[in-house]
């Protein structure tokens, strides 16, 4: 079998390990720290006993006096090595065998140097663990973005922004349940492995049950399971739900991902919103202590008493009016031409999908890089409100677009028309194999 190859400072880091071994327990179990790093930078002058930990960062080491700087996830801190206070052996170790990636405990007393540096003045140290490949070289910092993402842990030690993030997730769920638990919300958790294919439209993943020897699916949304607690007597409830859809990827979606439900009953969609607002004002204080911030060179006010809404309907008849509408026996193009047709009508309900929904796409694509503000799409008022289960529809089929159309004949309302091309319509589609039928 070949050995390992490994680089030159891998190979250093692997004999400097042996000489440790042989002075102490290179992995200890543990080590009793006083402060964090963070609490550490707070304290007063003079305080003593002070023990910390962390990563080693950053090494200046010179003749009888040394400088590191070590790291946690919320803050870095400054030691000073003193060969007059830690001792003649302990400070040739230190010089000799540690380096930067290594972890280390010190305990000692906090100083302020004549930079206004808090410092650590190490009077004890104990090795904590020895890192066998080196950190990305500190002036360039970890840059590759493959790398980024598929050692995370690589990222969090070299990049601010990156920590930042990650702390920035943890403390909102902590003010999601806490916010969440305030106004009365209860927190469920419902299936992940179900047998039916709900509340979205999205692709599943499908795994077996060996057990039960069942064909079952991942969940895309726990939409279904959190209305059937809404049904079973409580009245505000949430979830937050790892969920999978076996789709597209890219820097904002994944086929694994967390999303936040939550469900009330008596409420309409302004009691929502009203909701919503305060929800957001609040993260905000909570979490950056303003409701106004920069994002990409624009400043957003969430603090604002109203937000923009933007009727959904109105705005996808601005944009389909931009479609190409020639080439109706293009399938493609016939169906862009049918739905900019139908959408004029209020009578007709139609759903262009590819890759997602008429939302996704339009919003993303057209809407939300023009945004600059928060704002509502209001979709529910363009839907005809007496679209119930039972009535039949037909499926429009082409290449990668689907199209809900639902006649007015199909909805209970005596006073709308019947739409005169309809029939026409559907047996242009029908010759060309776009046509199934089925009811909702």
């Amino acid at each position: 079998m070949n050995e390992k190859l490994y680089t030159e400072q891998e190979t250093v880091r692997r004999e400097k390990l042996k000489e440790i071994s042989k002075v102490c327990n290179p992995y200890p179990d543990s080590f009793k720290r006083t402060h964090t790093l963070l609490e550490a930078r707070n304290l007063s002058d003079e305080t003593t006993d002070v023990s910390v930990a962390g990563r080693i960062i950053f090494m200046r080491k010179m003749g009888k006096l040394s400088f590191i700087r070590i790291r946690d996830l919320e803050a870095d801190l400054q030691l000073e090595f003193k060969i007059d206070c830690v001792g003649e052996d302990n400070y040739a170790f230190f010089k000799k065998l540690i380096d930067t990636g290594d972890f280390i405990g010190a305990t000692g007393e906090i100083f302020t140097t004549q930079t206004g540096e808090k410092t650590l003045r190490v009077h004890s140290f104990k090795f904590l663990g020895k890192a066998l490949r080196p950190l990305p070289e500190k002036f360039h910092g970890l840059t590759d973005t493959e790398m980024k993402y598929r050692q995370r842990y690589v990222d969090l030690i070299m990049n601010e922004d990156s920590r930042k993030v990650f702390l920035g997730r943890s403390k909102f769920y902590n003010f999601l349940h806490r916010y969440l638990g305030e106004n009365g919300f209860l927190e469920v958790e419902t299936p992940i492995m179900q047998t039916a294919v709900s509340g979205a439209a999205a692709k599943p993943f499908f795994t077996h049950h060996n057990a039960l020897d069942l064909d079952m699916n991942l969940r895309i949304a726990p939409e279904t399971y959190l209305k059937q607690c809404i049904a079973a007597g409580y009245d505000r409830v949430y979830e937050v739900a790892k969920c999978f859809r076996n789709e597209g990827m890219d820097t904002e979606h994944l086929q694994e991902f967390t999303q936040v439900e939550w469900y009330v009953a008596y409420w309409n969609f302004e009691n929502t919103i009203v909701f919503f607002q305060d929800f957001i004002r609040n993260a905000l204080l909570e979490l950056v202590g303003t409701t106004t911030i920069n994002y990409r060179g624009n400043e957003l006010d969430f603090g604002k008493e109203s937000w923009t809404r933007i009727n959904y309907i109105e705005e996808m008849k601005k944009y389909l009016k931009k479609l190409d509408e020639s080439g109706l026996y293009d399938a493609e193009k016939y169906s862009r031409s049918l739905l900019h047709q139908t959408s004029q009508l209020s009578y007709f309900y139609c759903s262009l999908v590819k890759d997602g929904s008429p939302s996704d796409t339009y919003y993303h694509v057209h809407k939300r890089p023009k945004e600059h503000q928060m704002a509502y799409f209001n979709i529910g008022r363009g839907f005809p409100k007496e679209l119930m289960d039972g009535h039949w529809c037909y499926v429009v089929k082409d290449l990668g677009y689907k199209m809900l159309i639902i006649p007015c004949t199909s909805i209970k309302k005596e006073s709308s028309p019947v739409n005169p091309h309809f029939e026409k319509d559907l047996t242009v589609l029908d010759e060309h194999g776009m046509i199934t039928h089925s009811r909702m």
